[in-house]
This record gives C-alpha cells, sequence and structure tokens, in this order.
C-alpha cells in the first residue's frame, strides 16, 4: 500500500556493483530478515545467514532512523521481521538465477501508511526523502528497459546469450 519501488533483473556480479554503490553512500545499515530476536543487529554488508533458503531479502534502513523499527513476529517459526509498513526500512529482494533464468529483485519501501484508526500517517520526511534518493540512484546505475523495469549490464549480456528474465 502507497509503497514506491524499482525492479530489476541483475546478475551476480551486477548485484554485487549495485549493493557496493547502495552501501557506498554511507548512510545505510543492513537488516537481514528472520531474525530470532527483535533487536538490531546492523550490518554494513548484504550477507545470507540462512543458506538453506534460495532467496534471502533484506532490509536497509537509514543509519539516523534505525531506533524507530516496529518488529513483526511470526509464531510460525518464532522469528522477527521489520514491520515494513510502520518501519523506516527499505526492502531488497536480491535476484535469483536459476538454470538460463534471472528472477526479478526490487527495493521497496512505504512512504506512509493507514494506522489502526484508519489514519494516514506519513512517515518521517527524511526517511521519504533517503527512499527517493535510493531509488533515483539504483536507476541511475541501471539500464531502463520499460515500464519502470531496469536491468544490470551483466544481465543484459546474460539475456542476449538466452538467458530469459522472469518475474
Amino acid at each position: 500500500m502507497m509503497g514506491r519501488q524499482v525492479n530489476f533483473w541483475l546478475s551476480d556480479k551486477d548485484q554485487i556493483e549495485l549493493q557496493s554503490i547502495v552501501l557506498s553512500k554511507g548512510s545505510f545499515a543492513v537488516i537481514n530478515t528472520q531474525l530470532k530476536a527483535p533487536a538490531i543487529l546492523l550490518k554494513e554488508k548484504f550477507e545470507r545467514v540462512h543458506l538453506e533458503h534460495k532467496v534471502e531479502r533484506f532490509h536497509i534502513v537509514p543509519k539516523a532512523l534505525s531506533e524507530e523499527i516496529v518488529w513483526e513476529h511470526n509464531p510460525y517459526n518464532g522469528t522477527y521481521d521489520p514491520d515494513l509498513s510502520r518501519s523506516s526500512v527499505i526492502q531488497y529482494n536480491p535476484c535469483r538465477i536459476e538454470g538460463s533464468s534471472i528472477f526479478q529483485g526490487r527495493f521497496y519501501f512505504q512512504a506512509r501508511y493507514v494506522d489502526d484508526l484508519g489514519q494516514l500517517v506519513e512517515k518521517h520526511a527524511m526517511f521519504t526523502k533517503i527512499g527517493d534518493a535510493l531509488l533515483r540512484l539504483v536507476r541511475k546505475n541501471l539500464n531502463h528497459l520499460h515500464s519502470g523495469f531496469y536491468a544490470g549490464n551483466e544481465a543484459l549480456k546474460l539475456k542476449d546469450a538466452g538467458f530469459q528474465f522472469r518475474p
């Protein structure tokens, strides 16, 4: 609801480069998903901690707003994730490659949400400004394809070699 995003297809090399560009700005820290405790374990890089999963999502948070995270508990596996609606976090879903298919990734955040009383709540203006700047940075460093979709240089080479871009 009321989110902003950029969708893309990236090779492994493209993802490493894009992650480096994003984190080089110095204003973000990384939070892995499915934490065993509702604690901020900020990291300076994207690293998988659940190797049994095909894809691991991440959240990035502006360091200045890291204390404003609202946690959601998943009672089925006893883990915690940042509440994407109510927290000042940006979700990052990396691409994955299976066989000759590259599956779509994205950066996504919500600038506002509807609270429990049905009122529209605007998130911190600094967060929205930082989130929009991140999406612009991602778009600037990728190739525009169509209708808001982007691809990395290496992913385009793989596509030319017969790989398929998948949603």
